[in-house]
């Protein structure tokens, strides 16, 4: 019944895991277009139709099938929830094929568990609807169908592979895996018959039957609308030409083998996961050594070499490692399979790897990214629609994370690249593309390739050497693009209406520089309120830097700026964008609603530092004081030494409100070394000097009461009237004998 329990919970993973927003993967998007066109065509694309650098030259197309299912799913389910739906029952076919595998391979339920927890959480970070999707279920399939045939001795199970190779080779161009598997499974089972001495026996059964479906899957591989290109495509895809431009792409890069097999810390819990699987594949295979089955050698070598040459092999790793490590778990363990610690160890780990990745899936981080579509803010969504409602077409400039997009959404623009590289684009094309920020190579590439509008990442260098061209105009921009047009260009009229003079749209998406100059100021406002008026209103990042421009400008301008990041926080939601709404409700005395704000910023983003100062000092002003000091107190924490001023001051104060004269201490005597103003730097040493008292510690408050007077003199007259009110008093005393240090020879405290 628990084990039960844990297997729907699992169920229940897939279901969540599945439901979140695609970001920055576009390729779902060239994908859905492309299978657009092979149903309107009814033929596959054998050149490019979707750039217009490569238009024309020869394109195969080695996920076309599984482009047509995205098609139709999206077409005929509800477009991303009907992507959803083929996400879900591709993933969840998967684990269902690995768990008859496991349950047919070994003795009890918990091991299974344990194995389908260790792989589910290796893989869950690709569980992206994307073609690879495919490699995981075809070949958890094809480890189900040889083990039913080993286990049940019927053929079928062996032919069945026939015609699923031809599916899977024109799905995906991992189908060359399954040609491997064939391949080990047959070269295995010769080698184990020859070690064993069972060779002539061997020929009339398993020997001749895995040699059979060895030798025909390739010739069934062919059965696909290109031919032997589409076969050996994921060689030629992997070949040394390529390697320059793979190791430029993230999901290409090579992993470091220190963190794929030394990672013991339990978080991220998917690199721990995979290196519990890695572990436990070495032990068990030594563990039954001398049973070990040929072909668990080979499958692993291969699992092996794929995860350490690219990061997106090594969710693959997984789904071979599991059925191996089940082989061999089962054949070290036969004959102790009902000892009871075998059991509760496995059980235990389930439950420890179900915790972790319960405990993953209840981030913030993680729920902020349910739901179905696009993720908002991720795509260049906000430029695209600048473009289409000004039918703006021409030869564009676009960053390669940005191609698969407009591809989809706005193809009466062809692509400068996509991510279809290096599958379409050459490597020397993907290099040359990467040197934009040389001003005389993006000027050589503007010529080659007649460019007249670009589209690039507001937060990339490149998009603030583009705004320092004179030859270039910023006249649209959205969360995460800007949208350039050549100054000399065909869109004249588009320019002159539409382009930033002032405004720099190119900064850090998080903070936004602005300038001291008030006129400037002005200017920037009045392009933002002209874009916001043009179609640039749904977005919130020009709200969100309005919003600033009027904090900057303050007096008048601040209802109007509240405004405006109340808007902006509205649409994006993002932890900084609710702060500085924080931020601006604080200079307006919204003590109240600031606080509001400043608790969204950390919902958003529990590590941001600056959203628990804020809150902080308007807990302190609001005189909450409990609450000021729980907020600072973290603040400082996660600032340590790059502590702000204010912290400190406000931490002091409030501490010293509480009774708490020790802690008010610590916090002042840190608040008067970072001030550098003398009258306040001098109030803050007497407000420490004052907190010291109280402390009992009288020798260190008299030098913090010279140290103000230093600072600030007026702190005589507030000396003498203290050191009379307080006659007799030890705090009295202490500011006499200040007074006195600092009276010249021969005068009274009083100064007469």
């Amino acid at each position: 019944m628990l084990a039960a329990i844990f297997l729907a919970a699992l169920g229940a993973l897939i279901l969540v895991i599945s439901y979140q927003k695609q970001h920055w993967d576009t390729d779902i998007l060239w994908a859905l277009k492309s299978g657009e066109w092979i149903l309107s065509h009814l033929e596959v694309p054998k050149t490019d139709p979707f750039s217009y650098t490569f238009g024309g030259r020869p394109w195969v197309d080695f996920t076309w099938g599984f482009q047509v299912m995205a098609r139709v799913f999206y077409s005929y389910l509800g477009e991303w929830a009907g992507l959803y739906v083929l996400q879900v029952a591709l993933i969840s076919a998967t684990f269902a094929f690995m768990y008859v595998t496991l349950r047919r391979t070994v003795e009890g339920i918990w091991p299974v568990v344990a194995l389908m927890y260790l792989a589910f959480i290796t893989a869950h970070a690709r569980f992206l609807i994307r073609p690879h999707l495919f490699e995981y279920f075809f070949v958890s399939l094809y480890f189900m169908l040889f083990t039913l045939y080993e286990r049940k001795n019927r053929p079928v199970y062996l032919y069945a592979l026939i015609p699923l190779q031809v599916v899977w080779v024109n799905v995906h161009s991992s189908a060359v895996l399954g040609l491997f598997m064939a391949g080990s499974y047959a070269a295995g089972e010769i080698i184990d018959a020859l070690r064993e001495r069972r060779f002539r026996r061997s020929l009339e059964g398993d020997v001749k039957r895995y040699s059979f479906i060895a030798a025909v899957l390739p010739i069934a591989a062919l059965l696909n609308p290109y031919g032997l290109k589409l076969v050996v495509f994921a060689f030629i895809h992997n070949s040394v030409d390529n390697k320059d431009a793979l190791r430029h792409i993230g999901e290409w890069t090579k992993p470091h083998l220190k963190e794929l097999f030394f990672y013991f810390y339990p978080f991220p819990v998917d690199r721990f996961a995979f290196t519990v699987l890695a572990a436990a594949t070495a032990l068990f295979i030594l563990l039954n050594f001398r049973k070990l089955k040929a072909r668990s050698v080979f499958l692993m070598a291969a699992a092996v070499y794929m995860a350490i040459s690219h990061v997106r092999w090594i969710q693959l790793f997984a789904f071979f490692a599991a059925p191996v490590i089940a082989l061999n778990f089962a054949g070290a363990f036969e004959e102790k399979k009902d000892r009871p610690i075998l059991k509760t160890a496995a059980f235990l780990l389930s439950l420890c790897l179900a915790g972790a990745i319960a405990y993953e899936v209840a981030s913030p981080g993680f729920r902020r990214h349910l739901g179905l579509g696009l993720n908002d803010g991720q795509f260049p969504s906000g430029t695209v629609d600048f473009m289409r409602r000004n039918k703006i077409r021409g030869n564009i400039y676009n960053e390669y994370v940005f191609g698969g997009y407009l591809i989809n959404e706005y193809p009466e623009v062809k692509v400068f690249i996509d991510g279809r590289t290096p599958t379409v684009y050459s490597p020397y094309f993907y290099w040359t593309s990467r040197l934009v920020s040389d001003r005389k190579l993006w000027d050589k590439l503007v010529d080659e390739h007649s460019i007249d509008m670009a589209l690039v990442k507001l937060d990339s260098p490149f998009c603030g050497d583009l705004r320092k061209n004179d030859g270039w105009v910023p006249v649209s921009f959205d969360q995460s693009s800007v949208l350039f047009l050549k100054k000399d260009g065909p869109f004249g009229d588009v320019v002159s209406r539409f382009g930033f003079k002032e405004l720099n749209p190119c900064s850090d998406s998080s903070k936004y520089t602005l300038p001291e100059d008030t006129e400037k100021l002005k200017a920037i406002r009045l392009e933002l309120k002209r874009a916001l008026e043009e179609g640039a209103d749904g977005y919130a990042r020009p709200h969100r830097i309005l919003g600033l421009v009027d904090l900057k400008l303050a007096g008048e301008y601040l209802e109007e700026g509240a405004s405006e990041l109340k808007k902006a926080s509205g649409i994006a939601g993002d932890a900084d964008t609710w702060y500085d709404y924080g931020t601006i409700l604080g200079r307006l005395k919204k003590k109240e609603e600031a606080t509001e704000a400043f608790k969204n910023a950390i919902g958003a983003n529990k590590g941001f530092k600056d959203a628990y100062l804020g809150l902080g000092l308007a807990y302190h002003d609001m005189k909450e004081y409990k609450e000021a000091v729980c907020y600072l107190r973290k603040y400082i924490t996660m600032a340590d030494d790059n502590s702000d001023l204010e912290a400190y001051r406000a931490l002091g104060l409030s501490n010293f409100e509480l009774s708490k004269f020790e802690e008010a201490a610590a916090y002042l005597k840190r608040a008067a070394f970072l001030e550098n103003g003398p009258k306040e730097a001098g109030n803050l040493n007497y407000f420490t000097a004052n907190a010291l008292i109280e402390s009992g510690e009288f020798e260190e408050a008299a030098v913090y009461y010279e140290k103000a007077l230093r600072l600030d003199p007026e702190y005589r007259a507030v000396y003498t009237n203290l050191a009379d009110r307080f006659k007799g008093d030890r705090k009295g005393d202490i500011l006499k004998g200040v007074l006195l240090k600092a009276a010249p020879t021969g005068k009274r405290p009083d100064g007469r």
